[in-house]
């Protein structure tokens, strides 16, 4: 019970000392007791009143009652225990600061007050006083009104007579302990604060070890806080160019005062990293040396790792949109507003010329630039995608094939972004393989694929419009003999020709077709009457029996027989109108060739 937070020793100035003294004049068997009290001294003095000489008594009895009206208004709460806990004295100020009247308090028990400890408890404390023995301590004592304040108290053990008491002085400390309290818990607010900020704090001494370290950095580094502080060094946690970045900027640190900005890769314990800016300052004694580096440290890994993914999606966008094989541009208002390098080279303007140039100089026609818009930009903003082939115009007007292909990137202005790939020698080519498919390949005048799809759709159309179709079935009398006399490549010459004087002979929405060797058929389409056919026969005829010259002055003559059938009279589908005309050109040859003769 010695530590007991009741009574505590308190410390006295060894020049000071306040008596106390009461007496109660008990003169029954010619004893007078006389109780004195001595408050403040470097040592309890215990003075016996029996001890000393008649005249010594009564200056003593006269000191105690003096002392006796000291006690009474005394500026601290001054009060007399005995062993049990009854008070035998107290000040008024005492009986004050626990709102009673001072003679309510005594004769009563200390557990009137006390709100710490039962009053079983209080005895067996106070009975533990040593004699001279001071303690002190910090307790709670109930007022009158139930309200509860905080004292310090100090006492003393000391002897008056042949009584035991504790001498006991209580300064109310209800203000200094509510802002104990209040900075306690402040002091916990700003080290919660600290410790579990969204950033980490660290201190480093002159040396870079670690002398203070907040918990989110440690969750970082995945250490504890005695692993780290004073055993750790900044060294220890950095990659090798981390390391380099500290040894040059530390100094900064120390010598500056601050530094601010710096990124940094930390090592964690697992071995991960975890990209970090840290803003220092220094911390200095009152001469400006060095004490602590003060640092806030800043988790930049997700933005690191954003700006690297960011970084490379630019660079390949930028590959992308400079390459130079597809234009990309984006339009606002039908006008360019930003082009890439390739639209120049794809249209034939020069840097910088295309930028504000309306999109019509780009088409053919105000037809297709008037359909085009009609068609791309109602699906547009609707958050469609539109694509298209078609024929576009290079600023010296050559016409090229374009593969557009644009979206919205703005609904608020309308602006949209286009790609333009030429894919003019992929259009060549596929008319050339398609020219190849439906042509032949010694006269180049369309096949039996091609005469096969003019003729379906001649005979339609001659229904639709009641006019008549006439196919022509030809074969050259003679040719046999020039290929056999003068040879292939002279045949071949022949043929060239009677192909060109067949072109030449009919008209634009006619078709000439050779079906192999020396057998060619003529599809006239938009035919009035019979008469209007058969003068075109005879001029062809004509025409084909006109010599035809050959190399190295080689000559050639043939002639044409031929058979028409006329549709619909003579058939009603391709292949009955072309094998009625076939039996009709074998009517002409039986009947002498050089001729032609109609179906019958």
């Amino acid at each position: 019970m010695g530590n007991h937070p009741l009574l505590v020793l308190v410390g006295f100035d060894r020049a000071t000392y306040f008596g106390l003294w009461r007496q109660q004049a008990l003169l029954v068997g010619g004893l007078t007791a006389v109780v004195l009290i001595v408050l403040f001294g470097a040592s309890t003095l215990v003075l016996r009143a029996w001890q000393l000489e008649s005249v010594q008594r009564s200056a003593l009895l006269r000191e105690g009652r003096r002392n006796h009206g000291l006690l009474l208004t005394a500026s601290d709460g001054l009060h007399v225990l005995t062993r049990d806990g009854m008070v035998v004295e107290l000040s008024d100020l005492f009986a004050s600061m626990l709102g009673y009247e001072r003679n309510a308090l005594i004769g009563r028990h200390v557990s009137t007050w006390d709100a710490s400890i039962d009053q079983g408890v209080i005895q067996q404390w106070l009975q533990s006083f040593e004699l001279g023995e001071r303690r002190k301590f910090a307790t709670r004592h109930r007022r009158s009104d139930g309200s509860l304040i905080d004292v310090e108290i100090h006492s003393a053990g000391v002897r008056i007579e042949d009584q035991e008491l504790v001498f006991c002085s209580a300064r109310d400390i209800t203000a200094r302990k509510q802002m104990e309290r209040q900075l306690a818990a402040s002091a916990q607010e700003i080290h919660d604060l600290y410790d579990n900020a969204p950033c980490g704090y660290h201190s480093l001494d002159a040396n870079g070890i670690f002398v203070h370290i907040n918990a989110t950095q440690l969750s970082w580094l995945g250490y504890t806080r005695s692993e780290v502080v004073g055993k750790k060094h900044a060294f220890e946690f950095l990659t090798e160019q981390g390391r380099a970045t500290f040894e040059r900027n530390f100094p900064q640190i120390k010598a500056n005062g601050s530094l601010d900005g710096v990124e940094i890769d930390l090592v964690c314990r697992d071995g991960s990293r975890r990209r970090v800016s840290i803003n220092s300052s220094a911390v200095l004694d009152e001469q400006g040396n060095f004490l602590r580096s003060r640092t806030a440290v800043f988790d930049m890994t997700e933005l690191h790792r954003t700006k690297e993914q960011l970084s490379k999606l630019s660079r390949e966008q930028e590959a992308m949109l400079d390459n130079d094989m597809i234009g990309i541009a984006r339009i606002r208002n039908r006008e360019i507003v930003w082009k890439n390098p390739a639209m120049d080279r794809i249209f034939g303007y020069a840097p910088g010329e295309m930028i504000g140039l309306p999109t019509r100089r780009l088409h053919v026609d105000e037809e297709t630039f008037a359909s085009e818009g009609a068609a791309a930009y109602p699906l547009l903003l609707q958050g469609g995608h539109y694509r298209r082939q078609l024929e576009m115009s290079r600023r010296d007007g050559q016409r090229i094939w374009i593969d557009s292909n644009g979206v919205i990137i703005s609904g608020d202005t309308g602006e949209s972004l286009w790609m333009f790939t030429d894919i003019t020698p992929i259009k060549q080519a596929q008319a050339h393989v398609e020219h190849i498919a439906f042509h032949d390949g010694l006269t180049g005048l369309p096949n039996r694929l091609l005469l096969a799809d003019r003729l379906q759709q001649g005979m339609a159309h001659a229904a639709r419009n009641n006019r008549l179709l006439a196919a022509c079935y030809l074969d050259l009398d003679g040719f046999k003999k020039v290929n056999d006399e003068l040879g292939h490549a002279a045949g071949d010459l022949l043929l060239q020709e009677i192909a060109r004087r067949l072109q030449a002979s009919i008209r634009a929405n006619d078709t000439v077709s050779r079906l192999g060797g020396d057998e060619f058929v003529l599809l006239m389409t938009e035919l009035e009457s019979r008469s209007e056919c058969l003068a075109a026969l005879a001029r062809i005829q004509a025409e084909v029996g006109n010599s035809v010259q050959l190399r190295d002055g080689q000559e050639a003559l043939v002639s044409a027989s031929m058979g028409v059938a006329f549709y619909p009279g003579n058939g009603s589908d391709p292949d009955t109108l072309l094998r009625n005309a076939d039996a009709a050109m074998y009517k002409a040859k039986r009947a002498g060739r050089n001729q032609f003769q109609l179906y019958d």
